[in-house]
């Protein structure tokens, strides 16, 4: 099965050690957070040790760490070529987010080493950066979770 790339992608590149602020978000309603995905860009061959997680803060500095998700083994995603492009979810088993406040996402990496432009993985951005702005734009990502009854 081959894989079906854009024709045209703006990503964020994932440098070795990087926390990626991904952007803000807020709730219509109180919910219970389930997952969140993003979109995932690799080229190159993984060394297999690469992992992800999302962690969702109460503020804008990173300061408020509300929550969590589990770590996301790279290796563990099916028909991982050497060029890919594909959602990717993490879970946070149920937190519980309010409508009081802007909440904001940041991805960490683990085991992973950029390596110039033959191996890296990147983050799908909502829309484009303008150039040599400094700006960052937000990772497009879509939000899960079990509203209050």
């Amino acid at each position: 099965m081959g894989i079906l790339l854009p024709d045209q992608a703006y990503v964020k590149t994932i440098d070795t050690g990087e926390t990626v602020l991904c952007g803000g978000f807020t709730l219509g309603s109180e919910t219970e957070l389930s997952n969140i995905r993003v979109i995932l860009f690799k080229v190159g061959t993984l060394a297999g040790t690469e992992q992800l997680r999302a962690r969702v803060y109460g503020d804008r500095a990173m300061t408020k760490l509300m929550h969590t998700s589990d770590w996301l083994n790279l290796s563990a995603i099916e028909d991982l070529t050497a060029m890919w492009w594909g959602w990717v979810r993490f879970d946070f088993e149920r937190k519980p987010l309010d409508t009081v406040r802007e909440y904001f996402l940041a991805i960490d990496t683990q085991g992973y080493t950029r390596n110039a432009d033959t191996m890296f993985i990147g983050l799908s951005l909502d829309w484009p950066t303008r150039v040599n702005s400094g700006d960052q734009t937000a990772v497009k990502m879509e939000i899960y979770g079990y509203r209050g009854e």
